[in-house]
């Protein structure tokens, strides 16, 4: 610092003249020939030193902390206009020990020209460079894309754009490894956890559901299973079924035509059958209805309760039909051994499209009329 001090340059210290002489060395000869020049150097670099604070507290674009294109070229550091306003947003942010040496301006410069103009061309040096924290050699490949799939340079020209980018970036390949994940299993293999559906963006799959969400995936294929939406809608499904099964609830359910579909109910296909599904499950315990097995059988009494509906009397009734379980599963009770017949009778004289049992309460009142019918046949039958 003597050296300097002898020519009549000021402001260099202990603490800069690392970098100082660094800086220099690295300049043509006929940039730092004379004391002016030196001292225009000096200044250039003291000004970035005051900038690069670690503070990130110089939020005006034109602020004089700023360095001008010119101050940069003093450094050695060519940029154009727009790459100069980036430069300055990320100078702001890192500490002075991230560009105190020709060296590391040069790394700092080509990180920013990697960005501007707009290309793919950001390595994971340059990330590193520009303190983008969590993008690593998997993520990198994602942030290049977001940054060349940008079509405007003021997309990419501050800190916090670049930043949103590589927060993109490293949730977009967490969700794209989570989804192969999922979209491998196969119910034999390793199972997705909950926090692989977290990381896949999928919302509502937890501790208590998971089992019967897996039941649905394993047996789909990789492409029914490789997208957000498509996972999402099996998780969708299963959560309307837990909610109205939830052992006390007397609301039905919502389950709409995809829904069931997402299910493997495909044979659930009118108005009817889900309208009967959607009230048979309600109040029904969870356990009773998270597995494939058993929504599978309730699905088959309905279809039978659907079958029943469509015959026109005196026509012979399905084979099999509805058997005193069956009518018991859907909560219809006073069915007998002596009245079912009777009962199956009433229902298959209902309206053939299933409007007359598209619930429990109509069931139950075809069945109540159906066994006092009986029983006052029988009385009267009976009486001598």
């Amino acid at each position: 610092s003597t050296d300097f001090n002898d020519l009549g340059v000021t402001s260099v210290t202990a603490a800069n003249l690392a970098a100082i002489n660094s800086i220099l060395a690295s300049l043509p000869t006929a940039n730092r020939d004379s004391a002016a020049e030196i001292q225009l150097v000096v200044n250039a670099y003291n000004k970035l030193a005051a900038l690069a604070n670690g503070a990130n507290d110089v939020s005006n674009v034109n602020a004089a902390e700023n360095l001008t294109l010119v101050e940069w070229a003093l450094l050695g550091v060519t940029l154009t206009a727009d790459q100069a306003l980036l430069a300055n947003d990320f100078a702001d942010e890192l500490f002075v020990s991230s560009v105190d040496s020709a060296g590391k301006l040069v790394a700092f410069r080509t990180a920013i020209s990697n960005i501007i103009p707009i290309s793919n061309a950001l390595t994971l040096v340059d990330a590193q460079v520009l303190g983008l924290a969590n993008v690593n050699a998997g993520n990198v490949g994602q942030l290049q894309n977001l940054i060349a799939s940008q079509t405007a340079v003021s997309a990419v020209d501050t800190r916090a754009e670049v930043l949103a980018l590589a927060a993109e970036a490293v949730l977009a390949f967490a969700r794209n490894n989570a989804l192969a994940i999922i979209a491998d299993y196969a119910g034999n293999n390793a199972a997705p956890a909950v926090s692989d559906f977290v990381a896949a963006g999928v919302t509502g799959a937890d501790s208590s559901n998971l089992a019967a969400i897996l039941e649905l995936i394993g047996p789909a294929s990789s492409t029914q299973t490789d997208s957000t939406a498509e996972v999402q809608a099996y998780v969708v499904a299963i959560n309307k079924i837990r909610t109205a099964a939830n052992g006390s609830s007397t609301v039905a359910a919502t389950l709409n035509p995809a829904d069931f579909a997402a299910l493997g109910l495909a044979t659930l296909d009118t108005a009817t059958k889900q309208s009967l599904f959607n009230q048979m499950i309600a109040g029904d315990g969870f356990a009773a209805l998270d597995s494939v097995a058993e929504r599978s059988a309730l699905a088959a009494i309905i279809e039978r309760v659907a079958a029943l509906a469509a015959v026109t009397p005196p026509a012979t009734l399905p084979n099999p039909t509805l058997s005193i379980s069956d009518l018991s599963a859907l909560g219809i009770t006073g069915v007998t051994p002596e009245n079912l017949a009777s009962v199956l009778a009433a229902i298959a004289a209902s309206a053939n499209d299933g409007s007359g049992v598209d619930s429990v309460a109509k069931l139950q009142a075809l069945a109540s009329a159906a066994i006092a019918g009986q029983a006052a046949t029988s009385t009267i039958s009976g009486y001598t």
